[in-house]
């Protein structure tokens, strides 16, 4: 695959989860696009940032991340992949700073306005939240978060280590997962949007429904790539699937 555009990538993450998360897509989106230019941009509270305090509001968060962006700082236009809370996130910066965007992609993303609260955060995962209350290991702390969050069990076997390795060393708190999930209850988006959008959803997700990000598309008249089985986590389930949508 060669790169046809020379706009420097942004990568965002979602909830409690950091740049080391995005595990071997990473590696697979360099091996493909050997000329792309990555900037890795983590929520306060999370990845290199964990010892910070999150935000508790989405446009707070969108500023603090623009403020940090080398990109921005040159003046270049950016093609942005972000994820879940990570969209919430970008989409606001997309309110403020429509002219730093390229592209937009918005992956496996929710808000106030898309739908209902079950279809925002599924109720039958709550039992594994509980559960995570009373894990001391990292190991066992990522596998039952990917156990949520990821379908494909080949592939949760095989990333398990590596993500592993990165949780222990970039923990987030309780207090700021609650701060989290309090900045992405909050969140609205527009009735349109003002860049390119592209919208990336696994049909699979068991977290947070399909519906939103397909009802998102449908308000914008914006694409919708949908991976037929994948969860809330593609760059696990299906990483060769997601660099493919990217171009």
């Amino acid at each position: 695959m060669t790169q046809k555009n020379k706009a420097p990538w942004i990568f965002i993450r979602g909830l409690s989860r950091g740049q080391g998360h995005w595990g071997d897509f990473v590696d697979l989106f360099r091996e493909q696009n050997p000329d792309a230019e990555i900037e890795f941009l983590d929520l306060a509270g999370n990845g290199e940032r964990f010892q910070e305090t999150s935000h508790t509001d989405t446009a707070e968060a969108a500023r603090d991340l623009r403020s940090r962006s080398r990109w921005i700082r040159e003046g270049r236009k950016v093609r942005m992949l972000a994820h879940s809370l990570g969209a919430m996130v970008a989409v606001e910066w997309m309110k403020q700073f429509p002219q730093d965007f390229e592209k937009l992609y918005l992956m496996n993303t929710s808000a106030r306005n898309l739908g209902n609260l079950p279809s925002r955060l599924n109720p039958r995962i709550f039992s594994n939240v509980i559960r995570l209350l009373g894990v001391h290991s990292a190991e066992e702390h990522e596998r039952l978060t990917l156990s949520v969050i990821a379908n494909n069990a080949e592939r949760i076997k095989e990333v398990l280590p590596r993500m592993a390795a990165y949780t222990a060393g970039h923990p987030v708190t309780w207090s700021n997962i609650l701060r989290q999930l309090f900045a992405a209850s909050k969140a609205k988006f527009p009735e349109q949007n003002s860049v390119p959008v592209e919208v990336i959803v696994g049909n699979g997700d068991r977290l947070v429904s399909p519906s939103q990000s397909l009802e998102l598309a449908r308000r914008w008249g914006v694409p919708a790539h949908i991976h037929p089985t994948g969860g809330h986590d593609l760059p696990t389930d299906d990483p060769q699937w997601l660099v493919e949508q990217l171009f």
